[in-house]
């Protein structure tokens, strides 16, 4: 048995599902398996291996026995293990590989990171006593740090970024390591298992300018964005292509494309060259105006984007914007000038909020049906209530002002995402069913179905049956 540096652990999604019936959006049919690649793993692992550190990922995505992961614990012997937490559904798993790690071999430091990990913090030690470190933002330099203290042996409190579990007492680090994203080396595909398998992605920043209440980036990046240089884009194209090809969709990384737009037309032009078809998603009020007809005609195949509400009063509240009247009118024409591209396919993401009445509704409904005509694609979904976010904060307030409350139950807790009854006037099973039934009004079998493929890998046919009689048959 060999001992070697790091283990990094993808682990697999919860295939259980609550007793009530689910919404479109929330949950994939139990058959099916989401295949992508976990970017953040690739990425702490590349920066690991330029300095010099043994590490090997194990991807349990395919598998929800934990096998691989026993049989990797039976031929190596990880000094540090980090597992990757980046959704609630993943959260059971995580936990579990915890535990079969620290149970296979007690001395090896487990840290769990993710932005479904960072925001629970110390809630973690809760759930588990496997786990000795919690990184609470991105993770390159964590587990720098993490394998640089274990080498030298010395206390592991302290470490920037994390909470530490020591001696029956939690060390709380809110420092942020530093890390210039420009200067990270290129992924290193091999360490990842079978990448072949993926949809590849090339990262074009890391979060977001907005301070959307619902959202956890702002946990992890406290509303700044930080994007690539259009040389070092141009460089990661460039690789993945070279292992890649043309022949798949990329997935575009970015909380907030096209934000700035200079480099923006220097990304598509390098996207262009290599004949790449590619996604990705934007804010609506973003300066789209100066490059979609540029995007589309560089293989932009499907743009995400996310107006959330039809209501001002909605849209105020989750700090969308200042001024939702002209972010609005932004939102209007995007739909109309997206509708002019035959190649491309807008997919539009709503959001149903706290505090949640008739008249919003209507007015988002209002929104959404006044563009029928010009709409391929639309997800609407209810709350669900993130740690870590503006909108957990504000539970009790919404409480006493609209009546919102969280739904805790056994499925619930152990996953620590909690839907909720938006109001004394629609319950979460209320907007459920609205969710459902609107998906299937707005959505075709194909063109949902393209706008969803990237996320079930190289081999997304074997899927299409199943996800397509979940979303508009059941």
């Amino acid at each position: 048995m060999s001992t070697y540096d790091v283990l990094l652990v993808n682990p697999s999604t919860v295939a259980e599902r609550p007793h009530y019936a689910r919404t479109g959006n929330i949950f994939t049919p139990a058959e099916v398996v989401v295949r992508s690649f976990n970017p953040g793993l690739l990425s702490i692992a590349s920066y690991l291996a330029s300095k010099g550190i043994e590490v090997k990922i194990v991807d349990l995505l395919d598998e929800s026995d934990h096998s691989a992961l026993v049989s990797h614990l039976q031929e190596d012997r990880p000094r540090i293990a980090g597992i990757s937490c980046i959704s609630g559904f993943s959260y059971p798993s995580a936990l579990l590989a915890a535990e079969q790690i620290k149970e296979a071999y007690p001395d090896t430091v487990v840290a769990l990171g993710g932005s479904h990990a960072g925001p629970l913090a110390s809630t973690i030690w809760h759930d588990t006593s496997h786990v000795d470190v919690v990184g609470l933002f991105e993770g390159e330099r964590v587990m720098l740090d993490l394998v640089e203290r274990v080498k030298k042996h010395e206390p592991l409190a302290g470490i920037p970024g994390t909470v530490v579990g020591q001696d029956g007492m939690l060390h709380i680090n809110n420092s942020v390591p530093s890390i210039d994203i420009n200067e990270l080396p290129l992924p290193h595909w091999s360490l990842y298992p079978h990448p072949e398998r993926f949809v590849p992605y090339l990262e074009e920043s890391r979060g977001c300018y907005g301070h959307c209440s619902f959202c956890m980036s702002n946990f992890q990046y406290f509303g700044k964005l930080r994007a690539k240089s259009p040389e070092r884009f141009d460089e990661e194209v460039e690789h993945a292509h070279r292992i890649f090809g043309s022949d798949n969709t990329y997935a575009l990384l970015a909380s907030t494309f096209g934000a700035e737009l200079g480099r923006t037309l220097a990304f598509i032009r390098s996207l262009n060259a290599r004949n790449i078809r590619w996604t990705t998603e934007v804010r609506v009020d973003v300066p789209w105006e100066s490059y979609l007809d540029e995007a589309a005609e560089s293989g932009l195949t499907v743009l995400n984007a996310s107006p959330e509400s039809g209501s001002p009063e909605i849209l105020l509240r989750i700090q969308k914007t200042s001024n939702p009247e002209k972010y609005l009118r932004k939102a209007s024409s995007l739909i109309k000038a997206s509708a002019q591209i035959s190649s491309m396919i807008l997919k539009l993401n709503f959001l149903f909020y706290a505090g949640e009445t008739a008249a919003t509704l209507k007015e988002t409904l209002g929104f959404t049906f006044d563009h029928a005509a010009s709409i391929r694609s639309v997800s609407f979904a209810p709350l669900m209530v993130y740690p870590g976010t503006e909108t957990s904060r504000r539970l009790q307030q919404y409480r006493d002002q609209f009546g919102t409350e969280i739904i805790q139950d056994p499925y619930w807790n152990k996953l620590r995402i909690f839907p909720a009854h938006l109001s004394r006037e629609f319950t979460f099973h209320d907007i459920s069913a609205l969710c459902r039934i609107l998906d299937k009004v707005f959505n075709t079998r194909d063109d949902f179905f393209r706008t969803m493929e990237y996320k079930y890998g190289t081999d997304s046919d074997r899927v299409r049956d199943a996800v397509i009689k979940a979303k508009f048959e059941e």
